[in-house]
């Protein structure tokens, strides 16, 4: 009965102490779970709208800088309407932009008022920006604006390195920068904060095992004296784990109540333990610890699972987000790079092509690059000529060309699509170093392709595979390149018909002194005839008006007179059929009408005879010329009768040109005016 009754008391001490231990247990975990709900509320928000808000930053300075260099594009490369740089950029102001902006208007009033101001301060310089970007593209809408020198100097400084639009940009990226920054700080922050969570809820399992032992002590003083030996025992233990030790219990084989208290709380440290080491490794950022929670109810080791598994996806998360901002930076820096390259070197293609491939390898880190562009010097031989190339053997690839759809570089011209080869066979090509001579692991082999016609191709070879992004990236600038290159060919055909017109010039110049001087003999000789010829009427009428009042007496006399006179105009009209191949003349009314025009006068204009006559003298006249009001003097004075030599300004062929003409008045035998004009270019 005794031992009934002993069993009994031990049974409801156990009990009441299991009630207390039930008590405190369920306080801790309301305190637990307060804590992990403190920091689900707070790692939430990091990941619903810090992190969130990084990302639409990242998109908005990607936005900033793409627009920027597309708008360089713009100005310095893309002068034809239609490219896809051009209709990026115009994408980007009329779609990506505006859509950017309504989506994160909305996601923007969830942040703190302070940051809200900010980022309105940042879209207003962003507005600012793409504002005087669409300027520019409204000012270089066609082809015919890139040749406006005056609209040309007032866009060039705002796109140099200081200009307003650079400067804008930079100073739009400053301003994403310190907003990220800020979001940054507060993701830094709950990340801080989480790890002092952490070290909350090891405070708490401290307290709750002090707990325990605290009421396991209590329970041994109340037990039994013929226990008292279990009770030291568990004294010892509770000892150390007061003093803030996890020992190691050792297990007292009871049937008891002793017994089970005994191995439960073996069962407890050694949990409390694992959650103790569980904490501590995820407090050092160490995610990959094995742990398993004591049941499926174990409140708070699932509690530590998964905190630990949204700070794993937290960290791969970021992780990725860093790679993919890393390889756009990279791509973004390369199409600016190549943009220099391609600007410093835009008027020879020799220099050009050699820049590009070598700074095309280093940036993409190959080993060899080379660049073959169409030769086309005879239309029925056309072949790929390797025009640059950057760490090639010389002995074998310093002179080569390639003909269409032989090897993998003309397959590529004829295919018009990328080639990548990750295994090289053993006779393609070799790479030369200080370590000796081994074949390439990866080729990557490129179409330069500009408005769906292909300029050349890019060959690079390395001993490690491109990824992914490096192959879009060298896909990508290649038709900025293709642009390039047709624009290096334009600029030096365009030197070259320069260089004739130049000498052409040059030639016409010294006809020009020549004909000038037979001007000046035939405009005296001119002089002479009209004198002549005016002497010569005024003896007509004279002799006419003496014939009238003699008889026939002076008939012979008057026939010898006439037959001199009619000799002296034969001299003039041969005289005048002489100037007249010799040098442009043309006859007009006075109303400006060209009634007259010979074939020097015609073929100064590239027209036909058919063209000219009938029409107007003043189309043919410079606008300037006319709003200047030369062309008015010149027909004052000869309205009045007057003699005018001068300079006369026309348009041929859609350029200026000028002609010195002599405008002469001269009456016919009915008192009408007539201009006649000699000139010559």
């Amino acid at each position: 009965m005794a031992e009934n009754k002993s069993r009994i008391g031990i049974g409801f001490k156990l009990l009441f102490v299991i009630f207390s231990i039930s008590l405190i247990i369920i306080i801790t975990n309301i305190l637990v779970y307060n804590s992990f709900v403190n920091e689900f509320r707070t790692q939430s928000k990091s990941f619903a709208l810090y992190q969130p808000s990084i990302q639409q930053l990242d998109q908005l300075n990607e936005i900033n800088i793409t627009s920027v260099s597309l708008t360089k594009n713009w100005v310095f490369i893309d002068k034809d309407t239609g490219t896809i740089q051009k209709k990026e950029l115009i994408n980007i102001h009329n779609n990506i932009y505006t859509q950017f902006k309504q989506n994160n208007n909305q996601f923007v009033q969830l942040w703190d008022i302070d940051l809200q101001n900010q980022y309105y301060d940042l879209q207003n310089s962003m507005d600012s920006l793409m504002t005087k970007e669409a300027v520019i593209m409204d000012q270089l809408s066609f082809f015919e604006d890139y040749q406006n020198p005056t609209l040309m100097f007032g866009i060039f400084p705002q796109i140099t390195e200081n200009g307003s639009i650079i400067s804008n940009s930079k100073r739009v990226s400053k301003k994403i920068d310190d907003l990220k920054n800020i979001f940054i700080t507060k993701v830094q922050e709950n990340t801080l904060k989480a790890k002092k969570q952490f070290i909350h809820i090891k405070l708490l399992i401290t307290w709750f095992t002090t707990l325990i032992v605290v009421l396991l002590i209590i329970l041994a003083v109340f037990i039994i004296r013929n226990i008292l030996f279990i009770t030291n025992i568990l004294n010892e233990v509770i000892k150390k784990t007061r003093e803030g030790y996890l020992p190691i219990v050792k297990k007292v084989k009871r049937n008891d109540e002793i017994g089970e208290l005994s191995s439960n709380l073996e069962g407890l440290i050694l949990h409390l333990r694992k959650l103790s080491d569980f904490a501590n490794e995820i407090g050092q950022n160490t995610f990959n610890t094995q742990f398993k929670p004591a049941s499926e109810g174990d409140v708070l080791g699932n509690a530590l699972l998964r905190m630990r598994d949204n700070l794993v996806k937290a960290q791969t998360e970021a992780d990725t987000r860093q790679v993919e901002n890393t390889q756009r930076n990279w791509a973004s820096q390369g199409i600016a790079v190549f943009n220099e390259v391609i600007r410093d070197h835009n008027n020879d293609l020799e220099k050009l092509t050699f820049a590009v491939i070598e700074k095309l390898v280093n940036y993409t880190e190959s080993n060899i690059g080379g660049l073959f562009i169409v030769n086309e010097d005879n239309e029925r031989d056309k072949y790929l000529e390797l025009k640059a190339f950057y760490a090639y053997d010389r002995h074998k690839y310093l002179e080569k060309n390639v003909k269409f759809g032989e090897t993998l570089v003309g397959q590529c011209y004829v295919e018009k699509d990328t080639i990548y080869v990750t295994e090289v066979p053993d006779d393609y090509m070799f790479i030369t170093s200080g370590l000796g001579t081994d074949k390439p692991k990866s080729i990557l082999i490129v179409p330069l392709q500009f408005n769906e016609i292909t300029y050349g191709v890019i060959e690079l070879a390395s001993f490690k595979n491109f990824e992914n992004y490096k192959i879009d990236f060298v896909e990508k600038i290649s038709e900025t390149i293709a642009s390039a290159i047709s624009t290096a060919k334009i600029n030096e055909r365009t030197t070259k018909l320069l260089e004739e017109s130049n000498e052409k010039s040059k030639r016409l110049e010294q006809q020009e002194i020549q004909a000038r001087e037979n001007i000046a003999k035939v405009q005296k000789e001119i002089g002479e005839i009209e004198k002549s010829y005016k002497e010569l009427t005024e003896e007509k009428e004279r002799i006419l008006k003496e014939l009238a009042l003699k008889d026939d007496h002076f008939n012979k006399e008057r026939i010898e007179t006439k037959t001199k006179i009619e000799t002296e105009i034969e001299k003039r009209n041969a005289l005048l059929n002489a100037i007249n191949n010799l040098t442009p003349y043309y006859e007009m009314s006075l109303n400006g009408d060209i009634l007259y025009a010979n074939k020097n006068y015609v073929g100064l204009f590239n027209m036909q005879e058919n063209d000219i006559l009938g029409n107007k003298h003043i189309k043919l006249i410079s606008r300037d010329f006319i709003n200047s009001g030369q062309y008015k003097q010149i027909w004052d004075s000869l309205k009045n009768k007057q003699k005018v030599d001068t300079s006369v300004q026309y348009m041929i062929d859609g350029k200026s040109r000028f002609l010195n003409e002599v405008f002469i008045p001269v009456a016919d035998e009915k008192g009408n005016i007539k201009i006649s004009v000699f000139g010559k270019f």
